[in-house]
Formats: structure tokens, C-alpha cells, sequence
């Protein structure tokens, strides 16, 4: 159901989606992190599944999406998740690296941060108060962000806008990432 939302609610809700996620996110991350600590030496490609499973399933009902794959050279995967702090959301990608013939390598790196600004935003414009109709927007866009940092970088660009489901993310090209400055639907985003 369609409902507008004032300037004051829309920042409500975007501070009570932030102060939500903030502990799932942090307890999911910081266990497929421990995972990592604690596992062996890893030699083989099934020890390295067996990893992938276990950060998995520490990253349950907070990745936005996740590949994996085998080859002659080593086991690799990669998750996009959020980091969420008081203010806002790192979208990061998760990179593991388990090479056949030298150590596995985890490390973490954002691709897009949007601000409080933007999830409210989002929330206003959309005209919904529920957090999933906002994180499907930014999931779509987090999925494109790397493309776009690259595209950008090539092309010397500042500023930045990735189509999302029903909307655009726009904001500005940052050294080794994009931050998303606000949210916007049509008729907006003819613009």
C-alpha cells in the first residue's frame, strides 16, 4: 500500500533500518571472519567448499548475492554485503581467494556507500515504509556499482546514477568507491 511519507518519518525510519541491521550485519560478518581465522591451513580445493559453506552460512540472511567457483588455478568466492553504521551502509564485496598453490587470502572492500540521506529518501519516494522495497533498490544498484566505479574512473566522471527497480541511485565518484548521495523515482529521474 502506497502511503506518503513526511520528511520526519522518512528519517525515522531510515535511523530504525540502520539501528536494526546494525547488529545482524556486525554478528553475521564478524562470524564468517572468525570462520576464516579459525580454519586451518587450507590445501585442498574440498577444504576450501567446506570454507565457503561455513562463511555461508555465517553470512545467512544478510548477503545480497553470492558466487562461487572452482578451476584448475584455485577455489574463489565472493559475497556482497552490508557494513552498517550509525549513519550509514557500506555495501562491500566479501572476496575469498584460495589459490592452488599458496594460502587462502579473505579481505572485505566497499562498493557503494549509501547515506542515511538516501535510505529515507528511499523510503519517501517509494512510498513505502517497509525496508525490503529499500534494500531491493539498493541490492539492484550495489550489483552495478563496480562496473560503474570502473566506467567512471576511465571516463574521468564525478558524479554517478545506476538504475535500480523503480528508481535511480545518484551521487558522486569517490577515489575507490561510490557514495550515493539520495534516491530518486520518475518523474524525478527523467531528469
Amino acid at each position: 500500500m502506497a502511503m506518503d511519507l513526511s520528511d520526519r518519518h522518512a528519517n525515522g525510519l531510515a535511523r530504525h533500518d540502520l539501528r536494526v541491521l546494525r547488529e545482524r550485519c556486525s554478528r553475521a560478518s564478524d562470524g564468517a571472519f572468525r570462520n576464516f581465522n579459525e580454519s586451518e591451513g587450507i590445501s585442498t580445493a574440498k577444504g576450501a567448499r567446506r570454507l565457503i559453506a561455513k562463511i555461508s552460512r555465517s553470512l545467512n540472511g544478510t548477503v545480497w548475492a553470492h558466487r562461487a567457483h572452482s578451476d584448475r588455478r584455485g577455489t574463489y568466492a565472493g559475497w556482497l554485503i552490508p557494513v552498517v553504521h550509525e549513519e550509514e551502509i557500506a555495501v562491500c564485496c566479501v572476496s575469498l581467494r584460495v589459490p592452488a598453490d599458496s594460502a587462502a587470502r579473505l579481505r572485505q572492500w566497499p562498493w557503494l556507500v549509501v547515506p542515511k540521506h538516501a535510505i529515507a529518501r528511499g523510503h519517501q519516494r517509494l512510498r513505502d515504509a517497509d525496508w525490503r522495497a529499500v534494500q531491493s533498490e539498493l541490492r539492484e544498484a550495489a550489483l552495478q556499482a563496480a562496473l560503474v566505479q570502473i566506467l567512471c574512473m576511465a571516463f574521468g566522471l564525478k558524479q554517478f546514477a545506476i538504475p535500480a527497480v523503480r528508481g535511480l541511485v545518484i551521487g558522486d565518484v569517490g577515489a575507490s568507491y561510490l557514495h550515493g548521495k539520495t534516491f530518486i523515482v520518475p518523474p524525478y529521474s527523467r531528469r
